[in-house]
This record gives structure tokens, sequence and C-alpha cells, in this order.
């Protein structure tokens, strides 16, 4: 089957989300034109045993593993590297949540337009696994404005870039920043959908508020690289 968008949905210590994240891939509109990579790093909380389960059930999903520690975008790019004949590529954080129409207002977005990389609205909260329609904002993300180093946490865009600019830098948490910055430079075109159609979760623990060792964010490390 020739797939419309390519999923991708990096996996390190996250068992709890992966229940939720399931339901909420199987609700989208265009659930059956998606192909979905689960890239699990390590299989640290053997979240394989549940996503196993709905790899057997969905000829869609699979699931790419990892022995030893791969870096997020790295992973990122060993799953559009097998996949570059598919038109259009997201990124699905494990703990956000989409609205079922995303994609496919998405993907309409890109064909109707002349975009080649494309955002929603961003609403925020900070409870966990609020697959739609229970969800319970606490806030909004600002809306994106480019320049700028960032198209919110799963904008969807067009396959063909990466063949043309290359792939993802290897970093520890910008490395999408990094390219969003060098494709706007490039001339690329952003497009936005207004609705509020992903759901933010402002996980505490995620890489861009972690630190290293040394008591130093990571965000901040991969600045000065």
């Amino acid at each position: 089957m020739q797939y419309k968008i390519l999923i991708l949905i990096a996996v390190y210590k996250a068992r709890q989300y992966v229940e939720s994240k399931i339901a909420s891939l199987v609700q989208q509109t265009i659930f059956n034109q998606c192909k979905i990579l689960f890239l699990n790093c390590q299989n640290l909380e053997n979240e394989n045993e549940e996503i196993e389960k709905a790899a057997a059930q969905y000829a869609n999903i699979e699931i790419v593993n990892f022995s030893e520690y791969v870096k997020l975008y790295d992973s990122w790019n060993i799953g559009i590297s097998q996949n570059l004949n598919i038109p259009y590529c997201t990124n699905y954080n494990m703990d956000d949540q989409w609205n079922p129409t995303y994609l496919e207002k998405a993907i309409q977005h890109l064909e109707e337009t002349d975009a080649d990389i494309v955002s929603s609205g961003v609403l925020v909260t900070d409870t966990i696994n609020q697959v739609w329609p229970n969800w319970s904002p606490t806030g909004r993300m600002p809306l994106a404005t480019y320049p700028a180093s960032t198209a919110g946490p799963s904008p969807v865009w067009r396959m063909a870039l990466h063949e043309k600019y290359g792939l993802f830098g290897s970093y520890l948490t910008i490395g999408d920043a990094r390219i969003w910055e060098t494709w706007y430079a490039n001339g690329v075109k952003f497009g936005l959908i207004s609705e509020d159609l992903v759901l933010y979760y402002r996980n505490p623990e995620s890489l861009e508020r972690r630190r290293d060792s040394s008591g130093v964010l990571l965000r901040d490390v991969d600045l000065r690289s």
C-alpha cells in the first residue's frame, strides 16, 4: 500500500503513554493512510508489549528497535531514510495528543496551498494521556511566527524537503529547531492552521527540561555546539 504520511514516534522510558498514544492514532480520520513507526530505544519499560499488540492488529503500525541508546533525531533520520517514497512526514511525541482531524487537515492544507510545512494551534496541559475529546488544557502555546526556531510540537512537512536539504542534525534536543531555521532561511514556506488541533503536555521530565550530570540544561549544551 502507498501511504500518504509517515508518523515518527520516538519511544524512551514511555510505557505510561503507550495506550493513550495508540488510541489517539487510531482516532485519526486518515488512519489507514498513515505509516506509523514506533522508534523504540532499548525497550527499557517493555513498551513493546503493548505496541506489538497494536502492530498485530493494524498492518500500518511498525516497530524499529534499538538495542543501544540512539539520539532522538538519529532515530528520526533512520525512519525517514527508509521511507522517502511517502509524500508527507510528521513526528508525534509520546506525551502529546492530536485532534482526530489533525493529519487530514494538515495534508489538505499542504495540498491546497504552496506551504511546505504546516502546524496548527497548540493547547497546553499539565495532565497526561488526555485522548480527544477528553482534553483539559491549562493554556495555549503562542502561534508560531517566522523567522523562529520552532514549528510547534508536531508539524507536517513534505518529505521531498529532506532530499533537498538533508536530514536532522545529531542534536540532543534542538535538531528540529535547527532544520526549521535552515528551511526558513532557504525560502521554505511555513503554513498555519488556526484551529487548536494539538495538545502539548508540559512534561517536567522531557529532554528540553532535562539537565546533564553537571546541572546544565541539555538544550543549552546543544545551543553551544
